[in-house]
């Protein structure tokens, strides 16, 4: 198991793209369990149990074969967030470098076949 952000400890928010992204709650127990994201990919990799993690973090793996994805329907909310400090709001390398990041996130997204969230600007 893994402790991330606000996620409460050891509940998997599933949402099910295939029933109308329907969201259900899952509760996972398991022996081993960290806060870093790389230790519990290779808990999975080593057989150790199953992880939840963005398909940008486990694509090698699953590419070769070391990990596979038992609930390709699911995910989970995941928000990827540009901070910079509020002078450089007007800034045209801050708007592109932004720009970029949300076109390439899209994309895999899509290559994936979950399309989800899109870029607001936090004010």
């Amino acid at each position: 198991m893994i402790k991330e952000r606000d996620h409460p400890f050891g509940v998997w928010k599933l949402r099910n793209g295939i029933h109308g992204n329907t969201e259900q709650t899952v509760k996972v127990t398991g022996p081993l369990s960290s806060n870093h994201g790389e230790i519990v990919v290779r808990w999975a990799v080593d057989g150790r149990g199953i992880v939840l993690r963005s398909l940008w973090d486990v694509g090698p793996q699953l590419a070769t074969g070391e990990l596979e994805q038992i609930l390709p329907e699911c995910h989970q909310e995941a928000n990827i967030w540009a901070v910079y400090p509020s002078r450089l709001t007007a800034s045209a390398k801050i708007r592109v470098c932004v720009e970029f990041f949300e076109a390439f996130f899209r994309e895999r997204a899509a290559s994936h076949g979950v399309m989800r969230g899109r870029y607001r600007d936090a004010g």
